[in-house]
Parts: structure tokens; sequence; C-alpha cells
């Protein structure tokens, strides 16, 4: 059976290392990306079974990062990470419930295995 494939995209180099290790334990391939752009490029060349998304990024949002994604991959599967309350992007959750939800920063490793399962 192949390795399920994420992208985390994070322009929080230890938030992004730490979560690569953790991923790659869980038996995820997995790719980084350190900012919208590069996440976009890479989504655009390769398909992931999951997106790891930071909502608070310089120069592209986690939010715009996802508008985008959409064009590329409509049903592609997203976990917003984020240091500040769910509640701010209960909007963006609710109107996509199928494909999106959100883990808080930081997270411990059973919090992110639970979710990317």
């Amino acid at each position: 059976m192949d390795k399920r494939k994420i992208l985390v995209v994070d322009d929080d180099e230890a938030v992004r290392s730490v979560t690569f290790e953790m991923l790659k334990r869980l038996g995820f391939e997995v790719t980084t990306a350190d900012s919208g752009a590069s996440a976009l490029e890479q989504a655009s060349h390769q398909s992931f079974d999951l997106v790891l998304l930071d909502l608070a990024m310089p120069n592209m949002s986690g939010v715009e990062v996802f508008s985008s994604l959409r064009q590329i991959e409509p049903q592609a599967r997203v976990i917003f990470m984020t240091g500040y309350s769910k509640d701010e992007f209960s909007d963006l959750l609710a109107d996509n419930e199928d494909t999106t939800s959100v883990v808080s920063k930081p997270f411990p490793m059973q919090e992110l295995k639970l979710s990317v399962e």
C-alpha cells in the first residue's frame, strides 16, 4: 500500500520541522513548504492526500492559499494549523466542513495523529 502524501505549509521553520518529523514517524510521505506560493507550486506538480496549512503567514494567508488550492484540487482535504482561536475561522470551516478542520498550535503527536486519520 502506498504511503499517504501530506504537504505541510508553515512559515515557521521549527513548526515545519517538528510536524514533518511527527508525520514521518506516523508513516506518511511528507513534503514541506515555507510559504503559500511554494505550497501552490508544489500542489500544481503533484497530488497530496492532505494539506496541513498554517493560517497566519506573511504575503499570502492560509485562507488565500486555501482558496487558490481549491482551483488546483477542488476536493483537497485541509487541516488548518493556528495559534489563534478556532472560533475566528468558524465561517470558513462551516462552508467547507466536509474537507477542512483545525488544530491548535502547539499540538501533541496524538492530536496530530487523530486529525490526519
